[in-house]
């Protein structure tokens, strides 16, 4: 029962950090401090499960005791000055905070005097240039997944810890570029964004995902061997994940690449190897590098993420990418890139055509509207020319109409005068005759 509740408090402790990465350095800070502590020493350079075992023990015995931390913690600094500064800072910080999520606290005066024990300066380490022929040689001593991944890495700026996060579903290999949408849960700032690969990275991904499902159940099959001996953990048979192994199996396949290759040097204050798989970000960065905002964005740098995306749509991330892709490629030989080249000039020239074009319609179509405009002007003319003619038509005809009226009045007026004449006529006939009677 001891043994399971020391487990569960260290444990509980480093299953809480963030990132695979933050939790060995974490680990080896405090298995570091516990061995100071207690003058233990592990057979070989990696700590045995049995070893393993007695360190949680310690730890668990360690925060239990009535102890005088100060005094312990400025000794296990002084302690460090042979280790490179950043890798100090690193462990000090990983026991400082496992202490205070024990519930040990110290005070801030008191920490800020014990760090300034830690020995001082960035990494005291030479990291060699890393270009494209130093990465196209490592690449020939790599198996298929290993070449995929780095070209991945090479070719899109993720971080190995995105990388290894990133699942079929996050990937479109349709798209042109090929995208990868990194999730939140994905990113150290914990924002989602997009990122490309290129063409040669696309081939390459490819012929991994071919295989892929064969390396699952080859590692399944070597893994229960590994659990049966308790030397490892039961892996699980439905890793949806693009690259389903862990960053140790990373680091032991570029370890063995570079040494392959004849490039495994390290430098002599640090003993870290001057070529790390970091460094696949800075050769992204530095081919990528004209547009800084949109570079920086996809890499993930969050000063650049909310300004980037509020400036650029998703297309214009990838028509700039496509634009500078053949930056990125490192094994293609030159007929390809320059292939490549020319397509990319084909469809540029093909698009400058089309906007000619549609300029040219637009030209076109505007002169038609004004000739039709004019046209329609000199319609109008016409008709208000015609409205005139016919108004004074109307008018004249009113005119004569009303003439003739008068003319018929005259007429009937003559008629009826006649007709009375007539009558009078007849009439002096009559009395004549009357009177000749008489």
């Amino acid at each position: 029962m001891e043994n399971e509740r020391v487990e569960n408090r260290l444990e509980k402790f480093l299953k809480n950090l963030r990132t695979d990465s933050t939790r060995k350095n974490y680990r080896s800070g405090i298995i570091s401090f516990i061995e100071f502590i207690y003058e233990v020493e592990r057979e070989g350079k990696r700590a045995t499960k049995a070893e393993n075992e007695r360190f949680f023990e310690l730890a668990d015995k360690y925060l239990d005791q009535e102890r005088n931390y100060e005094d312990d913690l400025r000794e296990f600094a002084v302690s460090l000055q042979s280790k490179p500064p950043m890798t100090a800072r690193s462990y000090f910080t990983a026991v400082e905070k496992f202490l205070f999520r024990s519930g040990i606290e110290l005070k801030a005066r008191t920490l800020d005097d014990i760090k300034g024990l830690l020995p001082r300066g960035g990494a005291k380490g030479v990291e060699d240039e890393i270009d494209k022929e130093t990465i196209d040689k490592i690449l020939k001593h790599m198996d298929l997944k290993g070449k995929s991944l780095i070209l991945t890495l090479a070719s899109s700026g993720i971080r190995i810890n995105e990388a290894l996060q990133i699942t079929l579903d996050d990937i479109n290999l349709d798209s042109k570029p090929p995208r990868i949408s990194l999730r939140p849960e994905y990113t150290r700032t914990k924002m989602q964004r997009i990122t490309f690969i290129s063409k040669e990275a696309k081939n390459m991904l490819d012929e991994w995902l071919n295989v892929r499902e064969k390396y699952i159940k080859e590692s399944l099959n070597k893994n229960k061997g590994f659990v049966k001996k308790g030397i490892g953990t039961k892996k699980a048979e439905d890793d949806n994940r693009i690259y389903p192994f862990s960053r140790s199996v990373i680091d032991q396949m570029w370890e063995k690449a570079l040494s392959n290759a004849k490039l495994l040097f390290h430098d002599k204050s640090t003993k870290r190897k001057t070529l790390r798989i970091h460094q696949m970000r800075k050769f992204f960065r530095t081919q990528l590098g004209d547009k800084v905002d949109i570079v920086e964005a996809l890499m993930g740098h969050e000063g650049y993420l909310t300004n980037a995306y509020r400036r650029y749509t998703n297309k214009q991330l990838a028509e700039y990418y496509l634009k500078n892709e053949r930056l990125l490629y490192i094994s293609m030989s030159d007929e390809d890139i320059e292939e490549v080249k020319n397509q990319l000039e084909k469809k540029f020239d093909s698009e400058t055509k089309d906007i000619k074009a549609g300029h040219t319609k637009n030209a076109d179509a505007i002169g038609e509207m004004y000739l039709e405009i004019k046209g329609l002007k000199k319609e109008v003319q016409k008709w208000q020319i015609r409205s005139d003619i016919m108004k004074k038509k109307r008018d004249r005809l009113k005119v004569e109409r009303d003439h003739k009226q008068s003319e018929n009045e005259r007429l009937q007026f003559l008629e009826e005068s006649y007709e009375t004449l007539i009558e009078l006529l007849l009439c002096e006939d009559e009395v004549e005759k009357d009177c000749i009677n008489i």
